[in-house]
Order: C-alpha cells, then sequence, then structure tokens
C-alpha cells in the first residue's frame, strides 16, 4: 500500500529524533522558520533521552548527568534555546561522584578550586605536577574544540584555526596513559584522574588526553540532571518544532532517501500498520548515523563515496555493549 503526498508539505525532513536530530530540527524551526517533519522508527522520540520502566525498576538508556549546565554555560544556553526554556535543570548533590579504590576513596566535588586543592592535600608532594595538569586540560579542550570547528569551515578559515592551535595538537594527541607516567609519579593519583574514562569509553592507554581533557572539563563545574528526567528533553524540543508549524512522527521507519536529479527531496517511511507512505521537502536532514545513512538509506546510483566512508567506519569504529542491571539491595 503507497500513499503518496501531492505536494511537499514540510520544508525540511529529519531522520531520526535522537539530541542531534531534535536539535538541528528546533534551531530550523526558530532560527530559519522552517516547518520540519521528525520521523522516528522507535515508538517514542528522543533516542537516548528515552526513559523506561520495568516492574520496580526505572532506567535513563543514555544520561546519567551532565556537565556544563550551569548559568552562563555554552551549552546550557543552547538547550535553553532548544527547548524554548522550558526545561529545567537541577544541579546533583554534592559530592557528585565518590571515586573508590581498595586502599583510598575520593570525593570529587563540582567547584574547580576546591578539586585541585583536595587534590594537593591528598598528593602533596605532585604539587606542581597537578597545577600543570589542570592547565593542560584547558589547552587540550580547546584544541579539540577548534579542531571540531575547523572541520566545518571554509579551507582559508580552516588553515587559520589550525595554526592557532599547532602548539596544542601533540598534547591533545598523545595518549592518556603516556602524558600521565611523563608528568605524574603516584600511580595512585593516575588512577584517581582517569576513574572516569566509562563515561568516554576507552581506557588510558587507548585514549587520546584531549578526549580525556574534555570530559574532565565537562564535568568541572558540577553535575545537573533535567527535572522530570531525561525524556523532558524530547518532550520540550519536540514541543517546540509543533509549535511552528513541524511534527515529530514515532514508529515511521525510514526506508529510503528519495533522489532526483542529484538532490534529496523527501524519505519513503513504512508504518507497521499503516504501510509505506512518501514525505516530501526540499531538504533531508540524516541524523541515522553515517553507516545506516550511506549503506541503507541512500540509492546504490548515488552512493558516491559509500565504500569509502563505510571502509572508514569499519576501520575506525568500536562496539558497546549497554547493560541495565536492576538490583534489590542499595
Amino acid at each position: 500500500q503507497m500513499s503518496e503526498q501531492s505536494s511537499p508539505s514540510y520544508d525540511v525532513i529529519v531522520i531520526g529524533s535522537g539530541l542531534g536530530g531534535l536539535t538541528v530540527a528546533s534551531l530550523a524551526a526558530q532560527l530559519r522558520h522552517k516547518r520540519v517533519l521528525v520521523l522516528e522508527r522507535h515508538f517514542k522520540a528522543g533516542g537516548f533521552t528515552h526513559s523506561y520502566r520495568r516492574k520496580n525498576h526505572s532506567w535513563d538508556v543514555g544520561l546519567h548527568y551532565v556537565g556544563r549546565m550551569h548559568r552562563g554555560a555554552s551549552e546550557r544556553a543552547l538547550l535553553d534555546f532548544v527547548t524554548d526554556r522550558k526545561l529545567r535543570w537541577k544541579k546533583t548533590p554534592e559530592p557528585y561522584e565518590k571515586v573508590i579504590f581498595p586502599d583510598f576513596s575520593f570525593d570529587v566535588l563540582g567547584d574547580p578550586a576546591r578539586f585541585k586543592a583536595d587534590l594537593v592535600a591528598r598528593f602533596p608532594s605532585e604539587d606542581a605536577a597537578i597545577e600543570r595538569y589542570l592547565g593542560d586540560v584547558k589547552r587540550a579542550t580547546r584544541w579539540m574544540l577548534l579542531h571540531g570547528i575547523a572541520g566545518g569551515t571554509h579551507p582559508v578559515g580552516r588553515a587559520a584555526i589550525r595554526a592557532a592551535g599547532r602548539l596544542s595538537r601533540k598534547l591533545a594527541l598523545a595518549s592518556t596513559s603516556a602524558y600521565l607516567d611523563e608528568r605524574f609519579t603516584d600511580d595512585r593519583l593516575k588512577a584517581l584522574l582517569t576513574a572516569q574514562w566509562g563515561n568516554h569509553g576507552l581506557p588510558p592507554s587507548r585514549s587520546i588526553f584531549g578526549v580525556h581533557a574534555a570530559l574532565v572539563a565537562h564535568y568541572l563545574r558540577g553535575t545537573h540532571y533535567p527535572v522530570g528526567g531525561a525524556s523532558k528533553i524530547a518532550e520540550h524540543a519536540a514541543a517546540v518544532i509543533e509549535s511552528r508549524g513541524g511534527k515529530c512522527l514515532a514508529s515511521q521507519d525510514v526506508k529510503r532517501i528519495l533522489v532526483e536529479r542529484k538532490r534529496a527531496v523527501g524519505v519513503e517511511a513504512e508504518h507497521k500498520t499503516r504501510g509505506t507512505t512518501q514525505y516530501l521537502a526540499p531538504a533531508v536532514i540524516s541524523d541515522a548515523g553515517a553507516y545506516n545513512t550511506y549503506a541503507h538509506l541512500l540509492p546504490d546510483e548515488h552512493g558516491a563515496k559509500r565504500a569509502e566512508i563505510l571502509r572508514e567506519l569499519v576501520e575506525q569504529g568500536s562496539s558497546m555493549v549497554v547493560v541495565y542491571l536492576g538490583l534489590n539491595k542499595d
């Protein structure tokens, strides 16, 4: 069964309702006054902002705490804008993290000055190295930011940005373990400083210092949690999109991107009970991931970069399994 809209009903179609898709849809609706259609194959929008229950247990599938949600942070300003300031944030209790090793423990507080003082008090012989480490965290984080910005700018601007950050490049691209081994002597301090590596997914021997530094910098001012749970992020973003003439539709499994004259003109989506529908729009944005987009959604004759991109993803990608565990004891 195939039904086709007679004319484009939307200005933009976004495939996938993860935080990236919802963000670009909200920005397009507010800043460019576009009517945006967001299509999600799951029965609920939100990607890793989902929350769900099983019997007496509840889980947020991707969110446990968020850094840089204090007033004045750029990330807070962005999410305030995306959700039309309807989303509220609550600072998590201090210490926001407690690191426990067999022979010692350490409370991590959301105050950079206190964090430094507590480290020096516990490891006084490493005072100078700790001071330098916190400065290096800032420098490596700044390089990571500039590197990300450079990738999306004009070649002339890209060259200028990368030239500005050339002195920090070697620092940011060094392995985390190599950086720590060169600057610290106490193995307990090295273990403490890298205790958060699970948040980005690679152990110190396999991560670059820039990624480690960006994570540390992200949490230096403590953590927050969205009032009402993680799913409120998607709920408020979707409300902004729909208030400006757009729509967020769940249970819509996009099967292919429609292409005419080398331009995307819409998508074909399948609903479990309503059959297949073609949605038309002059612009299509995929938030389904590069692999899914090139391997499954684009027609063969238009996927010129398919082999190159898939090869890069296979060679450089990594896998992760997440288990949600409910316990009957604290």
